[in-house]
This record gives C-alpha cells, sequence and structure tokens, in this order.
C-alpha cells in the first residue's frame, strides 16, 4: 500500500500536470517520472502516506508538512486507487519557477551535501520537477512504468 499527491494547475486555459523525477542513482526507477508518493510506513493510512511522501519529495516547496495535509482536505478534486496505491490529485497555483527553484536546490544539496541524498532519507528522492500539459502527459513515454500502466489512463480520463 501507497500513496502520493499529483498537483495539477490551470494556466492560460489549459491543464498542468506537477510530476517530478526519481533521482538518477535512486535504487527504484532512476530517472523516470511519477507524483510525489511511496510506500506506507508501519499502520500510516493512505492520506498520512501521502501527508509524509509529499512533504518529503517536494522538499517543502509545496508548504510544510501541516500545508500538505490541509492541501490534501482541502484541495483534493479527486483521488484514483489502482493496486493498492492513491494519487490524491490536488489543485495548486500554477508558478512557472517551481521547476527551476528546485533543481537548483537539489544541485545545491548534491555540490555541498552529497551525503544527504546519498544515504536514501526519504528527502532528496526526487532530482527534477516538470510542468506537463495534457497533450505532453499523453506523449511522454518516461514515466516509472507501473505508473504509466496504471495511473495516467485514469488520470487522464478524469480531464
Amino acid at each position: 500500500m501507497g500513496a502520493g499527491i499529483l498537483p495539477i494547475a490551470f494556466y492560460k486555459g489549459k491543464i498542468y500536470f506537477l510530476f517530478s523525477r526519481e533521482e538518477l542513482n535512486a535504487d527504484s526507477d532512476p530517472g523516470l517520472w511519477s507524483d510525489f508518493g511511496g510506500a506506507k510506513d508501519n499502520n500510516e493510512s493512505f492520506f498520512e502516506t501521502a501527508v509524509r511522501e509529499g512533504y518529503e519529495e517536494t522538499g517543502g516547496f509545496l508548504g510544510s508538512k501541516k500545508g500538505i495535509e490541509n492541501l490534501i482536505q482541502n484541495k483534493t478534486l479527486f483521488s484514483i486507487t489502482k493496486k493498492k496505491y492513491r494519487t490524491y490529485i490536488v489543485l495548486i497555483k500554477y508558478d512557472k519557477t517551481l521547476p527551476k527553484r528546485f533543481r537548483n536546490k537539489f544541485l545545491k544539496i548534491e555540490e555541498t551535501k552529497p551525503h544527504l541524498i546519498a544515504n536514501h532519507n526519504g528527502l532528496y528522492e526526487k532530482d527534477m520537477l516538470k510542468w506537463m500539459s495534457y497533450e505532453e502527459v499523453k506523449k511522454f513515454k518516461y514515466f516509472r512504468k507501473w505508473y504509466r500502466r496504471e495511473l495516467i489512463p485514469s488520470i487522464l480520463e478524469k480531464f
């Protein structure tokens, strides 16, 4: 069982999805893209897992842990559950600078404190963010295999 969040935003009449890439030295699916999520810890619920993973993998760029909790509680448009994994589709404000700021922070950590990435503590599992339009998502080939097969079709059919 696991859970995560997939932020979306509306900008200039289009819908955009905010995806994240697994860092290139990740143990699982390096360089592939998905939401901000992962496996549950102990007896966590879907909600608790999504809050923890959402906070860890966004590096605080979408808010504190409490902020992520509020985001899921108040801005979830819908959720999709497939094979014991739940993605909460959450509405956020479009910020075109977010991917660049996130990447710059990752590169700074990689340069100054590489041990924080190497120890796989959950905080630096993602190395890039990307806003993708509906059309881009349909054509994109570098999602994690299970995510592309199980979740992308269900997400796209809602829009």
